[in-house]
């Protein structure tokens, strides 16, 4: 996007990435944040992305089952982050202080009922759908597999809330106009 671009070229001699969510869906997600931090070792380049971290580091939402790679080599991308990031917790407190590192307001939940035309609902309960089945297919391979999978998950509903928000509907290149 126009923001993004324009923040490539920005000069400075040293730069910060500050992320609450550095990888929103896929791993995929980094290379924006690495080129805009300006590293020239090709990792700003998702060719090279892919190549040292694996080409199914990405998202199998929205391509056909059989084509879905299992996630590449994550120890690598692991490491890689471990030398280039600093990590905060909410509860983490200053060492001399032990005041809070970080001092948030209190969480408020709001739910919102959204009324979906009958296009959004079709579209919606097909995501939902095949959520419900990919669960369901982890938890006949038992518990076990359902706790390694938490990530996969997660990941499934992501769809489901960006159709909720008025973001795109996987396979389009638009938002959803959401009513209610």
């Amino acid at each position: 996007n126009k923001q993004s671009q324009a923040c490539q070229v920005l000069e400075s001699s040293r730069r910060w990435c500050v992320s609450g969510t550095p990888m929103s869906s896929t791993t995929e997600d980094l290379v924006g944040q690495l080129k805009f931090l300006g590293f020239d070792s090709g990792l700003d380049q998702m060719g090279r992305f892919k190549e040292l971290f694996g080409a199914g580091s990405g998202n199998p939402y929205g391509k056909k089952k059989s084509s879905y790679v299992p996630p590449g080599d994550l120890p690598s991308l692991v490491s890689f982050l471990r030398r280039i990031c600093i990590r905060h917790t909410k509860g983490q407190k200053v060492y001399d202080t032990g005041k809070a590192l970080l001092q948030l307001p209190p969480k408020t939940t709001t739910i919102k009922y959204l009324d979906f035309s009958p296009n959004e609902s079709k579209a919606y309960n097909a995501l939902e759908n095949a959520a419900r089945t990919e669960y369901k297919a982890l938890k006949a391979m038992g518990s076990q597999m359902v706790n390694k999978s938490t990530i996969k998950i997660l990941a499934s509903m992501v769809p489901l809330r960006q159709a909720c928000s008025g973001g795109a509907m996987p396979g389009t290149s638009s938002a959803v106009p959401l009513s209610g």
